[in-house]
């Protein structure tokens, strides 16, 4: 390939030989020493210095210093970086004066350079000649040495180990900013930090309002993390720990929120579908959970029934979460605290008035107690026959007390619900399992579609959320598509919680263990 390009090139442009002292009599071939071949380098450097003499083997010269001097790291310390160009430059220039047709062989071996240590961003895809400019817009990446101590908890009990200055031994890289220009000053990573394990996540129930405000400060500044750079914890905190995903009923967001969840910390999710896994088929749950727990740090189940969850509790004490079951959702939950915290403020729940359209299911179950240990009030329209779980409305009741009953508001009629509310929601009319009733439920639900009209009864401003997937008799594409609706928001939260949720179990925290 490299004889035929250049054989092109010659032939293509008829390129003269612009030093003409570098003819044929004058080649390495006429001097039998390398004093003798300094000495002749000496003398005509520059502007007559021959090619020939200085670098030999042309491509294969340049790729071997270029992947040298990257593996030595000359291009981290600014003098050796400039150095580094300077060489490249005044070679290139000794090339190409004594013979113009290895300049295929120049920019060949660059090429070969750049692929062999990654460096692929110094191709320009219109003018190759001015690549090297594309250095100047690049921001300085610091990655920690794999050995390197950042601060990680040692194991239980022991005193963790402060997080260590750092070493020489960092990997360096460069990453596009062309706002922020070229800087040489290391991007400091984040370590997290040992903090009181949360327990089992059951239900909303299974926290208080201080442990619910802890895992969702540290979902706001997980997402604020991630956002700002794509990986802030160094070492990725969950590293070696695996989870055992047991999904009774499929879902899109459950499975993909909390698989890239736990890859972005370090962590594997072992997923477990009903074909994978028979839970209380040959043995009991309690005893599954027992096993899974040997192998596995936590398990995260989606299931048709509670009794499920308390069983996989029972076998697993303090390492299982509810992903979903009849009676619950907490997850859900989490974000969709998180997604009203982002357009109402850190503790802007508190005084507002949530609305929920719709059957009282396990979404609500957790929602209304959620959004009431924030600080809210939660009123709910249901069809005669759908109403919430007597055992939950009184969790809520209890919390709240005589002197705030009125907090939590029941009705059948769906615009008495939204009347000053500042969010609305509202969840699929007929869950998985149910499709066999789908022409009853829509019957028995109408009127409880949300619409424009109905949310013009809400307050000035009022947001809508569904945690999908949706149903275009549940709400309209007016309000589903329209201004209010923060239903994507709310469907990337459920990453960030979920994250926040593994790392509080396993006891780490990235807001300092506060």
């Amino acid at each position: 390939m490299l004889y035929v390009l250049r054989w092109a090139t010659v032939a293509l442009t008829q390129l003269p030989n612009p030093n003409p002292a570098c003819n044929a009599t004058d080649r390495t071939d006429s001097i039998s020493t390398w004093s003798e071949a300094a000495k002749r380098i000496v003398k005509r450097w520059p502007p007559v210095a021959c090619g020939d003499l200085i670098f030999s083997g042309h491509a294969g010269n340049l790729t071997v210093m270029t992947i040298m001097g990257f593996k030595m790291k000359l291009w981290v310390h600014p003098v050796g970086y400039a150095l580094s160009i300077g060489v490249f430059l005044l070679g290139s220039y000794s090339i190409v004066s004594c013979r113009s047709h290895y300049t295929i062989d120049l920019v060949l071996g660059w090429m070969i350079g750049a692929m062999a240590t990654e460096l692929l961003w110094v191709f320009s895809p219109v003018v190759p000649w001015i690549c090297w400019l594309e250095m100047m817009p690049r921001k300085k990446i610091v990655y920690a040495d794999p050995d390197e101590d950042v601060g990680m908890p040692n194991p239980a009990g022991a005193e963790p180990k402060p997080p260590q200055s750092r070493s020489p031994s960092m990997r360096v890289g460069w990453r596009d900013d062309a706002d922020e220009g070229l800087s040489l000053t290391p991007v400091d990573d984040r370590s997290c930090t040992p903090t009181t394990p949360l327990p089992s996540l059951l239900s909303i129930n299974s926290l208080n309002p201080e442990l619910l405000r802890k895992v969702l400060d540290e979902a706001h500044e997980l997402k604020k993390l991630y956002k700002e750079k794509p990986v802030p914890i160094s070492p990725k905190p969950l590293d070696g720990i695996s989870v055992s995903m047991i999904f009774e009923k499929r879902s899109t967001r459950t499975r993909v929120s909390t698989e890239t969840g736990l890859y972005k910390l370090g962590a594997h999710g072992l997923f477990l579908s009903s074909q994978d896994i028979q839970l209380g088929v040959n043995e009991s749950i309690k005893d599954t959970s027992n096993v899974l727990t040997r192998f596995n740090d936590i398990i995260l189940a989606r299931v048709y029934k509670n009794e499920t969850i308390l069983a996989l509790e029972e076998g697993a004490p303090g390492k299982v979460i509810n992903a979903l079951c009849n009676l619950y959702h907490p997850l859900q939950t989490l974000a969709d605290l998180q997604t009203l915290e982002e357009k109402w403020g850190l503790g802007g729940v508190a005084g507002k008035t949530l609305a929920w359209v719709g059957d009282g299911n396990n979404v609500i179950h957790d929602l209304m107690l959620g959004f009431i240990f924030l600080g809210g009030s939660v009123r709910i329209a249901t069809p005669p026959g759908y109403e919430c779980n007597a055992g939950v409305v009184k969790t809520c009741q209890d919390f709240l007390g005589p002197d705030k009953a009125g907090n939590l508001f029941f009705t059948t009629d769906a615009s008495e619900a939204v009347k000053g509310a500042d969010v609305v929601v509202t969840d699929t009319w007929v869950s998985m399992g149910e499709e066999d009733m789908y022409k009853k439920k829509v019957a028995e639900f109408a009127g409880y579609q949300v619409t424009e009209k109905l949310l013009s009864g809400a307050n000035s401003g009022a947001l809508f959320m569904h945690c999908l997937p949706r149903h275009q008799e549940e709400v309209d594409d007016e309000v589903f598509y329209g201004p209010r609706s923060i239903v994507f928001d709310e469907a990337e939260n459920r990453m960030w919680t979920v994250m926040a949720t593994v790392l509080g179990i396993r006891g780490l925290s990235v807001c300092g263990g506060k």
